[in-house]
């Protein structure tokens, strides 16, 4: 029999944190905590139980303290990213709640202006007066305000005009099927305006294929949020990333050692971009099919029926298409490779700088074909 008293006292819960990322320059802007327990598929049961024997300002309490403790605890502290955690608004408006975020802010310094509370919209909020109150004290100590699920509650409106965010999350809703709906698109452009001329900054959810991110990204959003970005991750996954992502900062492209992992068959094409000699600028945009043979976070090696002059270091943008989601990366031509075919050449290709964004989605690349491999 499930106790909720036993599940908070001995805090049989924990986190995963998801990335929020910059659209624009690919850096991760923030992570959002994500409460997670072995004994519940999906969360939200868990927090209808506590607010059915209220004691929902324990789990939300006890959730963010952990949160920040777990990701403090890692060394996962840099200045530049904020910290998502949700909140509902009767714990806001709790006499207590307000004591324990200072008591954080004070034990944490390094969370000043880099803390984000997000108010869930799951519930509704009975006085605003109150609330604005509270909000306008958490600010002050330097907590940053979300609107959670933007586009989802039956107050929105109301919520952004009387709360001032700082950040507006829009529901995952508008991401789904967002080029196919013409409506959905003037909404969400009408959204985006009005973060705009209100200094708020408007984070859109849900995002999974290309092509959204690309069109979300053309509005001039700055950032997302979504499963095609990143996915919830256990701190120590997020910890590798992210010692990961110091280690990518800290040595040049050419002195890097990535993980690699074979490709079977995959059709590519090759476009020159640069020879790096007007001999053969006749051949620049000119395109080659071949076949990339495996790919790193730092390089591929790709066969093609042509004799290449590598010494020239020859520019190329290689593309591919692989379980309905395309590639398109740029690299230099560093050297000729041994290839079994006597008709085919095998080249290693050293890519060239990839944003944050372009090196997320290729480690998800990496990860599938690894995990293809295994099985």
């Amino acid at each position: 029999m499930f106790s909720l008293k036993t599940f908070l006292k001995e805090e049989r819960f924990y986190h995963y944190f998801q990335p929020i990322y910059n659209l624009v320059d690919g850096s991760i802007k923030g992570y959002e905590v994500l409460l997670r327990a072995d004994e519940f598929s999906n969360p939200e049961p868990i927090f209808e139980l506590a607010q059915k024997k209220k004691q929902l300002f324990e789990l939300d309490t006890r959730s963010i303290y952990k949160g920040i403790k777990t990701y403090h605890e890692a060394g996962l502290t840099p200045k530049e990213v904020k910290l998502f955690i949700n909140v509902f608004p009767s714990t806001l408006l709790n006499p207590k709640f307000l004591s324990f975020v200072k008591d954080i802010m004070n034990e944490h310094v390094e969370l000043r202006q880099h803390l984000v509370m997000e108010i869930i919209e799951s519930e509704v909020i009975t006085n605003y007066t109150q609330l604005i109150g509270v909000i306008k004290k958490l600010k002050n100590v330097g907590v940053t305000i979300a609107i959670d699920d933007f586009g989802k509650g039956h107050h929105d409106m109301m919520r952004i005009i009387e709360l001032e965010p700082h950040y507006i999350k829009l529901d995952r809703y508008f991401a789904h099927d967002l080029l196919a709906s013409k409506k959905k698109q003037r909404l969400v452009k009408l959204i985006q305006k009005f973060c705009a001329e209100n200094h708020c900054d408007l984070i859109i959810e849900g995002l999974e294929m290309d092509a959204e991110i690309a069109y979300v990204k053309s509005l001039g959003i700055t950032y997302g949020q979504g499963f095609g970005l990143g996915m919830p991750q256990p701190i120590a996954k997020l910890k590798q990333t992210y010692e990961k992502s110091l280690g990518l900062q800290e040595y040049p492209m050419n002195k890097r050692k990535f993980r690699r992992e074979k490709f079977y068959n995959q059709e590519c094409t090759l476009r020159f971009l640069d020879f790096g000699t007007k001999k053969l600028n006749s051949l620049v945009n000119k395109a080659i099919q071949g076949y990339v043979e495996d790919i790193s976070l730092g390089g591929s090696k790709v066969t093609l029926m042509l004799d290449l002059p590598v010494q020239n270091k020859v520019t190329v943008e290689l593309s591919f298409e692989y379980n309905e989601e395309y590639y398109k990366i740029k690299g230099v031509i560093v050297r000729k490779e041994a290839h079994s075919s006597e008709s085919m050449i095998g080249y290693g290709i050293q890519f060239l700088s990839l944003d944050g964004y372009e090196l997320s989605r290729l480690n998800q690349l990496i990860n599938t074909l690894e995990l293809a491999s295994l099985t």
